[in-house]
Protein backbone atom coordinates (compact mmCIF):
# COMPACT_ATOMS: atom_id res chain seq x y z
CA UNK A 1 0.00 0.00 0.00
CA UNK A 2 1.39 3.54 -0.70
CA UNK A 3 0.50 6.36 1.37
CA UNK A 4 -1.69 8.73 -0.21
CA UNK A 5 0.12 12.75 -0.17
CA UNK A 6 -0.42 14.75 2.78
CA UNK A 7 0.24 18.52 2.25
CA UNK A 8 0.78 20.30 -0.57
CA UNK A 9 4.46 20.94 -0.90
CA UNK A 10 7.51 18.60 0.02
CA UNK A 11 9.53 20.06 3.04
CA UNK A 12 12.53 20.17 0.71
CA UNK A 13 10.53 23.10 -1.38
CA UNK A 14 9.91 24.92 1.87
CA UNK A 15 12.11 27.36 1.59
CA UNK A 16 12.17 27.89 -1.77
CA UNK A 17 8.37 28.44 -1.78
CA UNK A 18 8.96 31.24 1.02
CA UNK A 19 12.26 32.88 -0.32
CA UNK A 20 14.30 35.50 1.43
CA UNK A 21 12.19 35.72 4.12
CA UNK A 22 12.44 35.09 7.67
CA UNK A 23 9.99 32.51 7.81
CA UNK A 24 10.12 29.62 10.19
CA UNK A 25 8.72 26.42 8.85
CA UNK A 26 6.90 23.81 11.50
CA UNK A 27 6.03 20.70 11.39
CA UNK A 28 7.02 17.90 9.03
CA UNK A 29 5.38 14.97 10.25
CA UNK A 30 1.97 14.03 8.91
CA UNK A 31 -0.03 12.32 11.92
CA UNK A 32 -1.48 9.70 9.78
CA UNK A 33 2.65 8.68 9.63
CA UNK A 34 1.94 7.48 13.00
CA UNK A 35 0.23 4.86 12.48
CA UNK A 36 0.05 1.69 10.94
CA UNK A 37 -1.93 3.30 7.41
CA UNK A 38 1.24 4.11 6.28
CA UNK A 39 4.58 1.53 5.94
CA UNK A 40 7.24 1.35 8.19
CA UNK A 41 9.68 1.85 4.95
CA UNK A 42 8.03 4.71 3.87
CA UNK A 43 7.81 6.55 7.79
CA UNK A 44 11.14 5.78 8.37
CA UNK A 45 12.02 7.16 4.91
CA UNK A 46 10.02 10.24 5.46
CA UNK A 47 11.27 11.37 8.82
CA UNK A 48 15.23 11.15 7.82
CA UNK A 49 14.37 12.79 4.83
CA UNK A 50 12.92 15.68 7.07
CA UNK A 51 15.62 16.09 9.34
CA UNK A 52 18.02 15.84 6.23
CA UNK A 53 16.21 18.82 5.16
CA UNK A 54 15.49 20.45 9.00
CA UNK A 55 19.41 20.10 9.89
CA UNK A 56 20.81 21.84 7.09
CA UNK A 57 18.97 25.55 8.71
CA UNK A 58 18.03 26.61 11.83
CA UNK A 59 14.69 27.73 10.58
CA UNK A 60 13.20 24.42 10.64
CA UNK A 61 11.24 23.00 13.95
CA UNK A 62 10.47 19.60 13.58
CA UNK A 63 6.74 18.66 14.59
CA UNK A 64 3.54 16.49 14.26
CA UNK A 65 1.73 18.74 11.38
CA UNK A 66 -1.45 18.54 13.71
CA UNK A 67 -1.07 15.88 16.11
CA UNK A 68 -0.68 12.14 16.43
CA UNK A 69 -3.89 10.06 15.67
CA UNK A 70 -5.76 8.01 19.15
CA UNK A 71 -4.20 4.82 16.55
CA UNK A 72 -1.01 6.15 16.65
CA UNK A 73 2.05 3.78 17.41
CA UNK A 74 3.98 4.66 20.21
CA UNK A 75 7.43 2.59 18.19
CA UNK A 76 7.14 5.01 15.80
CA UNK A 77 6.78 8.60 18.27
CA UNK A 78 10.08 6.69 19.99
CA UNK A 79 11.43 6.37 16.31
CA UNK A 80 11.54 10.06 15.85
CA UNK A 81 13.05 10.72 18.82
CA UNK A 82 15.83 8.27 18.16
CA UNK A 83 16.39 9.73 14.65
CA UNK A 84 16.50 12.88 16.07
CA UNK A 85 19.54 11.64 18.23
CA UNK A 86 21.06 10.37 15.49
CA UNK A 87 20.50 13.61 13.29
CA UNK A 88 21.62 15.59 16.50
CA UNK A 89 18.74 18.05 15.55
Amino acid sequence: MTPAPVGDLEVERWAERCGETRTVFWGGLPGIYFTDKVPEAEFERHVRAVLRVMTSSPRYVLGVADQVPPDGLESRVRRVAELVEEYRY
